[in-house]
């Protein structure tokens, strides 16, 4: 899996890549396809304090994109917060992916689909 960390207006830290780089690779306990996942820190003059630090992730799971954004007070919360987002969208494409699998091969299997004649219309 590639991994892309980046700040704009922020100065990203060692500590908060290795953060980062250790937490993502949950991301491959439910699907090992992920390719890459890219993350932006971003720091942007709000009025809320709260709101300031930008989150912002996109991961590429065989050339299908799932990209999410979060925002909080510390990079630290946001990331959090934003990876169990990640997780739960990672989750649902897998069961989306596995579900229209298991259609094609339930068509293939089945003999009206094998003799040629498909489903019989009304």
């Amino acid at each position: 899996m590639e991994l892309a960390i980046q700040g704009r207006n922020l100065q990203v830290s060692d500590r908060l890549r290795e953060y980062v780089t250790k937490k993502t690779a949950r991301l491959q306990r439910h699907l090992s396809a992920v390719t890459s996942v890219k993350v932006e820190f971003t720091e942007e003059n709000t009025r809320s304090e709260e709101q300031r630090l930008l989150v912002q992730m996109t991961v590429d799971v065989h050339g299908s994109i799932l990209a999410g954004e979060e925002r909080a007070s510390t990079p630290y919360a946001a990331f959090d917060v934003l990876l169990d987002v990640m997780d739960g969208r990672l989750q649902r494409y897998k069961g989306k992916l596995y579900k229209t699998e298991q259609m094609k091969r339930s068509r293939e299997a089945s003999p009206r689909f094998q003799q040629g004649q498909g489903p019989e219309a009304p």
